[in-house]
This record gives C-alpha cells, structure tokens and sequence, in this order.
C-alpha cells in the first residue's frame, strides 16, 4: 500500500466513446498540479481549451459546472452533432494492489 506524503492533485478530462448501450467515459488526460488550487484553476483553463478528437472542427463550446471542480462540456462541430467531455478534479491518494 502506497500513501503519499502529501496530496497530489490532478485534473482529469474524459471523453465519450461507443454508442448506446455500450456508451462510456474514458480517461483521456491526467494532469498533475501543484496545490488544490492550481488544479481549480488548470480546470478552468482546459474545460475553455480542451480539444478532443471530434469534432474536427468545432462551431461551438457550451460550459456547465456540474460541481464545485467538475465541468461538463459540449462541442457541436459544424454538421449539428455534439460531443460532450468532462474535465474534474481529482486528488490522489495512493496505488493499491488488486
């Protein structure tokens, strides 16, 4: 059992994949940051700057806060679709085995 001596803090963003049933969220960046206060801030920065996969070209960016460090985002390219991502933060507080 891994216990850090002090909290590490993260951001993480996340992004749909499949369809249907077998829709879910993937990890897709895990970025370290000094404090909890830093990572409030780069969550900020990435939920207005992130820029998944699709769309390719993205028309528009739609923020909602869905908790006091988590963001929900949706970018509808130009054909209407939209693709959500969600970027939050997260504290790190050890590696266990299984």
């Amino acid at each position: 059992m891994s216990v850090p001596v002090e909290p590490q803090w993260y951001v993480v963003i996340e992004e749909n994949a499949g369809s249907g049933q077998g829709l879910r969220w993937n990890l897709m960046r895990n970025i370290p940051a000094a404090s909890a206060e830093q990572a409030d801030q780069l969550s900020r920065e990435w939920a207005r700057n992130y820029r998944p996969r699709h769309p390719a070209s993205p028309k528009r960016r739609t923020i909602y806060r869905i908790g006091d460090t988590s963001w929900l985002v949706l970018l509808t390219g130009i054909s209407g679709q939209t693709f959500p991502f969600r970027v939050s933060v997260a504290q790190w507080y050890g590696t266990y085995p299984d």
